[in-house]
Order: C-alpha cells, then structure tokens, then sequence
C-alpha cells in the first residue's frame, strides 16, 4: 500500500493541491460518503478527512492537502498512511463509514459479492 501510495504521490503535477486516496477493495462505500468528504474538505481544505471504521481505527478514503504530499512520497512497503494520521492531531477529521471494514481480500469474497449482485 506504501508504495503504491508513494507512487501515485510522485505522478502529481505540482499545481494539484489535494488528494483523495481510495481504496478498491471497498465496493460498499457509496458515493454519498465520498461527496461527504468532499464536503468536508472545502469546509477545512487544511485537515485531513479520513474513515473512522466500526472498530475505532482511522484509515481510507481519505483527502489529504497538498502540506502532507511529501509525507505521503516517503511510504514504501506494505505499510500504508496510518502513521501520518496518527500524526497528524487536530488537524485531522474522522468521518464514520461502516461500509469501510467490509472489502473483498479473497477470490472467494470476490465471488460471493458477484453472486449477491
């Protein structure tokens, strides 16, 4: 996740002042919560707006301004944003999702959501 994140940062063009980073393993967030964080992040285009998930973690989709880019450029590994919103204090906002801890990880996950749909 790091170094995918690490990445996409690299590919931006210097004039992009914000990012929001998904997910696609998270086929049950819908777009109403996005257009919320959306929302959110015009309110406080200098905090960074997360997913606070069912079991208190904080985590993606979340919009990131353009001051913590360079933060985001040093990921690598496996290891994904976690430490930079822990860092990040009150400039950070939380939004509940439900829908964030439920992702397809498996074949067999893939499978029984293509049978429910």
């Amino acid at each position: 996740m790091g170094s995918s994140i690490q990445f996409a940062m690299s590919q931006l063009e210097s004039s992009i002042r914000s990012t929001l980073i998904m997910l696609c393993d998270q086929p049950f967030i819908d777009t109403d919560y996005y257009t919320n964080i959306l929302r959110q992040a015009l309110q406080t285009p200098d905090t960074i707006i997360a997913t606070k998930y069912p079991d208190n973690r904080q985590g993606v989709p979340a919009y990131f301004p353009a001051q913590y880019f360079q933060m985001l450029k040093t990921l690598a590994g496996d290891q994904g944003a976690r430490q930079i919103l822990k860092q990040a204090g009150e400039n950070l906002r939380c939004l509940p999702c439900i829908d964030a801890a439920r992702d397809i990880d498996t074949i067999e996950q893939a499978k029984q959501l293509k049978k429910a749909l």
